[in-house]
């Protein structure tokens, strides 16, 4: 979706989208996402963000991360036109070997943003019992990627996630992308 078409949108006031394609704005609940968000432009730093249209209790899954599910060779490809373009909507499950890109086909967690202390982290389920076959020999299928509240979130709080959940002190960052959380100790790059 064109991010001209995104901002139209949330000229007109708070939106959601489901879990599909990103041309569809729908119900929450009919996309499966069991509690109301909203995308809303947050500023020219931040952009596009997601707030919580009503209060969500810790522990609380609020929506998958979906997207198109490629190997890695595909997205480093990917990746020259998407940093061109300031495009960053990837996720990289830690057991397996595909990556999932929200860029173009995704869902409203492609909006949660970064914070160095963040309210939701990610939850990755692994369903053993689903298999995919590949040259005759079958798979498990690559894990489903939730995002979970960390704490309870407030009506009209921003979701947000790091992106580096497990940054320490020895974590080299490229610095290729400013952080604009506002925490306290902010580590002041995302990537």
């Amino acid at each position: 979706v064109q991010t001209e078409d995104i901002a139209k949108k949330a000229k007109q006031g708070a939106f959601c989208y489901g879990t599909v394609n990103m041309n569809s704005p729908c119900c929450c609940a009919a996309c499966g996402i069991p509690y109301k968000l909203l995308v809303v432009f947050l500023g020219k730093n931040k952009g596009f963000g997601v707030v919580a249209g009503e209060n969500i209790p810790e522990g609380s899954q609020v929506c998958e991360y979906v997207g198109e599910l490629l190997e890695r060779e595909v997205v480093r490809k990917r990746e020259v036109l998407y940093k061109k373009e300031g495009l960053y909507y990837l996720f990289e499950p830690s057991q397996t070997h595909f990556i999932i890109d929200a860029t173009y086909n995704g869902g409203v967690s492609r909006f949660i943003n970064h914070s160095c202390k963040p309210n939701c982290k990610s939850k990755e389920i692994v369903q053993p019992e689903m298999l995919t076959l590949t040259s005759g020999h079958a798979h498990p299928s690559p894990p489903r990627v939730v995002y979970v509240t960390a704490k309870d979130v407030k009506k009209g709080e921003e979701l947000t996630i790091d992106y580096i959940p497990n940054y320490t002190e020895d974590t080299v960052l490229q610095k290729q992308v400013a952080c604009f959380c506002g925490a306290p100790k902010c580590r002041r790059w995302v990537l």
